[in-house]
């Protein structure tokens, strides 16, 4: 659910409200907790593990960044390593094939670029032909990936 914002309001990202004049206001501290108000500090993610405080906790990544959100404040491109191990639970996650259909598995695994290589076969011959398409048509209309979810951002 989206906000209507007032005219005196900046909306974040996230649908979030706040006072306009925190906008970009260069403090060093966001007011979005999707950080949308400010400039990116790619310091901030890097160090932010250090920094158990509220402003980490309940910081949200950028999904239209393609970012995954490691939970303490750090947020990281695709499957790069988050300091407190996040992305581990989720590579093993993702590797759980559960119910889908094996073509349904590995079409999401190769398009996720979870790995590079299924069954001793690149990925990229998957993904650059239209067998990849015929895969994923065999998934069911509605169908969770990973079976477990890892968060909710």
């Amino acid at each position: 659910e989206l906000n209507e914002c007032n005219e005196n309001e900046y909306r974040c990202h996230n649908g979030l409200c706040i006072p306009e004049e925190f906008w970009e206001d260069g403090q060093g501290e966001a007011d979005c907790l999707d950080r949308s108000d400010e400039i990116p500090d790619i310091s901030y993610s890097r160090s932010c593990f250090h920094d158990p405080t509220f402003r980490c906790e309940e910081h949200s990544c950028r999904t239209n960044w393609h970012e995954f959100s490691c939970g303490d404040g750090q947020c990281v491109q695709k499957f790069d390593k988050c300091h407190n191990g996040r992305h581990i639970l989720l590579t093993e996650l993702m590797k759980l094939q559960g119910n889908l259909s094996d073509q349904c598995w590995i079409a999401m695994i190769c398009l996720t670029q979870l790995v590079t290589e299924i069954n001793e076969i690149s990925c990229q011959i998957w993904l650059n032909n239209d067998l990849i398409i015929e895969y994923l048509q065999t998934c069911d209309t509605i169908f969770q990936f990973p079976i477990n979810p890892i968060h909710y951002d």
